[in-house]
């Protein structure tokens, strides 16, 4: 449903859940205020709103098509991200200026994008050109319970500032393993953590959500305040809401052990075979987790290795890892370390400032659908380096989805991703690619779905085929929604329609992974 210029609804229909007289006395200002024109590079509705809130909130809005500005301009960990230029961008302090500017959006039609930490891969996924960008960067206040059970994380926040602020106090959370990672993006597309063989990932620990939704209001979600909304929240992304904040389950936790090993890709069998074991072996080590990765280094015109190990128990070589120490490393970074550390780390080959591209798929845990998987990226990157210019760097991830981290899903409530224990344990896999140049976009593009495609028809031929799709490695083109149980799409729909029956959500913010019949 597109939204007309002036809204219809009645004040007291519009802050059913909680609103202050001072949201009511601003959306009737804006209803009482006259359109002043395009005064913006921009058209003339998202001109529109961002007049109203620049009236508003002077010191926190910036315009891109204006060179100098006292109030910074986000940027964004991929390129492609980077170049899209929004009509303003709004950085509001509170989830009431959150509200206004859902209002503001509502009365212009002005399509909006919400960024947390910026580390979507793909143009528009948390940026929107000429439109309103809503930059939760000041939402970034961490604090501990009095009892030290939970943690209450705004959705700027960063991973690498929660773990900082928690480890001193011996504390931790199932977070990301990325240090700059955003929290609110990676926390609503499930969110895979050092913690989850013990804990899940990330959107299993949330106890409450803290949400701006369609019609303005803001409220407190937890099991027992809303119980439907919050088995959406987990798994169903930003189609709810905005999201101010998340309250997780906070544990004690002491050091890790962690790092990683590389090697040359002769190993990949032993390597494949080791990464099916652990998968089907990880219950008995609750504390362990690992992924494996193989590259292609274009300045080098060689292929390599490597995987990451961590034991969240602080145990140096753990038994579960035994069959690896038969492999010779090239290197190794292994150590007793904090996930603070660890979690740099992961950070060093995914740097800001290159083109990026993921895209995925889920399989059933089998060393030689993975290594069939592996000779097709290593042809489809052969039969592509010699055209591409400069910088080019894929990687084949591979991941575990174990049967302890499923066990994890139905708890308190259960998430939305639709994965049950008796389909694991899971592999999931993802092709990142990094690159420099604008002109090779749709080349590397196609080479990412071919390899995808391409596996995927070899896993269904195998009959080891999953229809899941993690949101945080999919591909714009992927319908996350549709990997998610029929009946969990349906009943997302229907929760969907109840908590934005006009579509806010679903016809102004274009970018992300919409909920669609």
């Amino acid at each position: 449903m597109k939204y007309s210029g002036i809204l219809s609804l009645l004040i007291i229909v519009l802050f059913p859940l909680h609103a202050t007289a001072d949201l009511r006395d601003f959306y009737q200002g804006l209803q009482g205020t006259p359109l002043q024109g395009n005064i913006f590079d921009c058209n003339s509705a998202c001109g529109n709103a961002c007049l109203y809130l620049s009236k508003e909130f002077e010191n926190q809005i910036s315009f891109p098509s204006i060179a100098v500005s006292h109030v910074p301009t986000p940027h964004y960990w991929a390129k492609q991200q980077d170049e899209v230029k929004p009509c303003c961008y709004f950085m509001p302090l509170s989830s009431e200026d959150v509200a206004r500017a859902l209002l503001v959006v509502k009365k212009t039609s002005c399509p909006f994008a919400v960024k947390s930490g910026g580390h979507a891969s793909f143009k528009g996924a948390s940026n929107v050109p000429a439109g309103i960008t809503i930059d939760l960067v000041h939402f970034n206040r961490i604090e501990v319970s009095n009892d030290r059970r939970t943690t209450s994380v705004g959705s700027g926040s960063r991973w690498i500032d929660v773990y900082r602020l928690l480890e001193p106090q011996g504390l931790s959370v199932a977070g990301g393993r990325a240090a700059h990672v955003g929290v609110g993006g990676l926390t609503l597309g499930g969110g895979i953590s050092f913690f989850s063989g013990r804990s899940g990932w990330a959107i299993d620990g949330v106890t409450n959500f803290e949400v701006v939704i369609a019609n303005g209001s803001i409220a407190n979600i937890s099991q027992k305040s809303d119980r439907e909304l919050y088995w959406a929240l987990r798994g169903g992304s930003s189609n709810f809401g905005i999201v101010t904040r998340f309250d997780f389950d906070t544990f004690p936790y002491d050091m890790v052990w962690g790092g990683a090993k590389s090697w040359h890709i002769e190993a990949n069998v032993s390597l494949l075979h080791a990464f099916e074991n652990f998968n089907r072996d990880s219950p008995k080590d609750l504390d362990a987790v690992h992924w494996l990765v193989f590259s292609y280094m274009k300045e080098q015109d060689k292929y390599f290795a490597s995987a990451i190990f961590v034991h969240v128990g602080g145990v140096p070589d753990p038994p579960i890892f035994d069959e690896y120490k038969a492999i010779p490393p090239r290197g190794s970074s292994m150590r007793m370390t904090d996930v603070s550390d660890l979690s740099l780390e992961m950070d060093i080959g995914s740097r800001p400032g290159f083109r990026q591209h993921y895209i995925t798929a889920t399989f059933h845990n089998s060393a030689k659908l993975q290594s069939i998987i592996l000779d097709i990226f290593v042809q489809e990157i052969d039969s592509i380096k010699h055209k591409l210019s400069n910088f080019f760097r894929p990687s084949l991830m591979f991941q575990t989805i174990t049967n302890d981290v499923i066990s994890h899903f139905s708890q308190n409530g259960g998430n939305a991703l639709g994965i049950s224990k008796d389909e694991g344990p899971l592999t999931m896999m993802a092709v990142q690619t990094q690159w420099s140049e604008a002109r090779d976009d749709e080349t590397i593009y196609c080479f990412s779905r071919r390899i995808v495609e391409r596996s995927m028809e070899e896993a269904k031929r195998m009959k080891l085929h999953h229809r899941y799709m993690y949101m945080n490695y999919a591909a714009p083109e992927q319908d996350v929604f549709e990997g998610y149980e029929e009946e969990n799409k349906k009943k997302l729909l229907d929760i969907q329609r109840k908590y934005d029956p006009e579509g806010l959500f679903v016809d102004l913010q274009p970018g992300y992974f919409r909920l669609r019949e």
